[in-house]
């Protein structure tokens, strides 16, 4: 089961693919821009009874595993998230992931690549790149990898599986079109299943 805003619905796609070569395996999806899934988050107009309604359906549901995936919470937000754990795990018996936020880039992703082209004429393009990284990529990670150990509950960084020695992936191995964010932090479908690839080994396998 992926709740969440965006962040959790650019995992569906890749997921829904995974999902469809085990077989067997039921997916679930509730998701709505801006919303995250935190019981009881109010500053964005029905967060709080879509949030309730879809908590009613996990518990129904009784998912073997619920991710959890935002862009918009922080630390200030930890008690109520507590709160939301907690109901998860005693009222739906789920185990709860925290699914960190992909890199984040200072423009769209395309740009990025295409400045980069464009300074280096004679060059393809790298799988990964450090120019044009918003430096606030690790620091959120950091913070959301210890919101999940407070938790006490599994964190999957987005971070350490699209990036290595400072510099983050865009584009897939296999070809220099397939970029893996279509802005400055939203996954292309390419770059969900890259994701959901390494979230079935961690998780579900």
């Amino acid at each position: 089961m992926v709740w969440g805003d965006s962040m959790a619905a650019q995992l569906y796609p890749g997921l829904r693919a995974v999902q469809q070569q085990h077989g067997g395996l039921r997916l679930g999806q509730f998701t709505i821009a801006s919303c995250p899934p935190v019981l009881g988050f109010r500053p964005v107009a029905l967060c709080a009874e879509v949030n309730e309604s879809t908590f009613a359906r996990i518990v129904q549901a009784r998912p073997r595993w619920v991710l959890l995936s935002a862009r918009s919470w922080s630390a200030k937000d930890f008690a109520e998230l507590k709160a939301t754990v907690t109901r998860l795990q005693e009222q739906a018996s789920a185990q709860v992931w925290l699914v960190g936020e992909p890199p984040q880039w200072s423009d769209r992703l395309p740009l990025v690549a295409l400045k980069w082209l464009n300074e280096h004429p004679n060059q393809g393009l790298p799988t990964h790149l450090s120019s044009g990284l918003n430096p606030l990529t690790w620091q959120k990670d950091r913070e959301l990898r210890d919101i999940a150990g407070r938790l006490g509950v599994g964190y999957v960084s987005l971070v350490d599986l699209l990036c290595r020695g400072g510099a983050c992936r865009v584009r897939l191995d296999t070809g220099h079109e397939q970029l893996v964010a279509w802005d400055a932090f939203h996954l292309t479908n390419e770059g969900s299943l890259l994701v959901a690839r390494e979230l079935d080994k961690r998780i579900v396998q």
